[in-house]
C-alpha cells in the first residue's frame, strides 16, 4: 500500500482488513454481531494446556505431529461453537517513505489490536499505538538523515474498525475465509493444504511458497475457531510443507519464549513460534534472507514483520 511518500511493501493480516473497510460507527454493525441462541457464550480459541515436559524432537516434522498430538489429547475449547472469537495481536510492522529514490528508508512501528469476532463473521477491531514509527539500525536513521531528516510517520490514533457480517477473514492473504468456512474445513492435512492454497488465489498463483502456505496455516492456529479435528489436520498439513526445517529458539514481541519452525522462499523466512508445552501459537515472525529493494536499509536477516498472538 502507498500512500503519499510511505509505502507498506507487504499489508500485513489485520491492516489489510482495515484497508478495504472504512471507519464507521461501531453501533452501526451491533445488529450484524449476534450469533444466536445455538451458540455457547465461551471462547473457541485454543486454550494453554498445562505446561509440561516437551519430548525430544529431531524435526520440524516430529515437532508440528507434537503439537498435533497437544490437539490430539483434548484440553481444547475449539471443539464446539461458540459466540465469539476474542484475541489480541502486538503487530510488528515495516513502512518505506520514498520509495524507489535514491534516498528511500524504512521505519518501523508496532500497533496492538484487540480483535472480536462474531458467528457471522462480523467484527469489532480496536487498534492502539504501542511504538511511534523508528529506525531498526543505526544504518537506517543515517539513510533517514540523508535524506534531510523528514517528518517521520504518524503514529495511529486509537480507534475502533467495524465490519460488516461476512467479511471478517481468518486467513493474511486471499480470498475471505468466514467463521462458517472455518467451520466447514475438511478435516485431512491434505484437504487443508487445498483448501488454504484455493483461497491464496492470485496472491500465490498455482504453485504457493512453503512460507506463503506456513503463514496462512500459522494465522489459522493462532486466531481460527478449528474444530479439533481440523486442528489435528492444519498441525498435520504444517509438517507436511517442504523445506520445512528446526530454526530454533525465538522470543515473541511480549517477551515469551518458544521453539521456532521455519520455511524460506524468494529470499524471505518465515518463521512459527510456539509454545509447545502448551500447544500454543505464540507468532509468526518474517525475516530478510537477503537484502530487498521492497525494505531499503534492512539488512539480511532483518526482521520485517511480526505478529504476537495474545489471549
Amino acid at each position: 500500500m502507498i500512500t503519499g511518500s510511505e509505502q507498506r511493501p507487504r499489508v500485513s493480516w489485520l491492516r489489510s482488513l482495515i484497508v478495504a473497510m472504512a471507519l464507521v460507527p461501531v453501533t452501526a454493525l451491533a445488529a450484524g454481531c449476534g450469533s444466536g441462541p445455538h451458540l455457547a457464550s465461551t471462547n473457541c480459541l485454543a486454550q494453554a494446556r498445562p505446561a509440561g515436559v516437551v519430548p525430544n524432537f529431531h524435526s520440524a516434522r516430529q515437532l508440528a505431529a507434537l503439537m498435533a498430538g497437544q490437539a490430539r489429547a483434548g484440553g481444547q475449547a475449539s471443539g464446539r461453537p461458540c459466540q465469539m472469537v476474542h484475541f489480541r495481536v502486538l503487530d510488528y510492522y515495516a513502512i518505506v517513505s520514498d520509495p524507489r529514490t535514491a534516498h528511500a528508508y524504512t521505519a518501523f512501528a508496532e500497533d496492538s489490536r484487540d480483535v472480536r469476532v462474531s458467528a457471522l463473521s462480523s467484527a469489532f477491531l480496536h487498534f492502539s499505538n504501542v511504538r511511534a514509527p523508528d529506525f531498526q539500525t543505526a544504518s537506517e536513521r543515517m539513510r533517514w538523515q540523508a535524506a534531510g531528516s523528514p517528518p517521520l510517520p504518524k503514529a495511529r490514533r486509537a480507534a475502533t474498525l467495524a465490519f460488516p457480517r461476512g467479511t471478517f477473514s481468518f486467513l493474511p492473504q486471499g480470498r475471505v475465509l468466514t467463521y462458517r468456512d472455518v467451520r466447514s474445513l475438511p478435516t485431512s492435512a491434505k484437504g487443508i493444504l487445498v483448501t488454504v492454497a484455493a483461497h491464496l488465489g492470485p496472491a500465490a498463483g498455482t504453485d504457493p511458497s512453503a512460507t506463503q502456505m506456513l503463514r496462512q496455516l500459522a494465522f489459522l492456529l493462532a486466531t481460527a475457531p478449528l474444530s479439533d479435528a481440523a486442528r489435528i489436520a492444519t498441525w498435520t498439513a504444517v509438517g507436511s510443507l517442504p523445506g520445512l526445517r528446526l530454526c530454533g529458539g525465538a522470543a515473541d514481541l511480549a517477551g515469551r519464549h518458544g521453539e521456532g519452525i521455519c520455511a524460506e522462499a524468494a529470499g524471505e523466512q518465515v518463521k512459527i513460534v510456539m509454545d509447545v508445552r502448551r500447544g500454543l501459537v505464540l507468532a509468526v515472525q518474517e525475516r530478510l534472507l537477503r537484502q530487498s529493494a521492497l525494505y531499503p536499509g534492512v539488512p539480511a536477516g532483518g526482521m520485517y514483520s511480526s505478529d504476537t498472538f495474545l489471549p
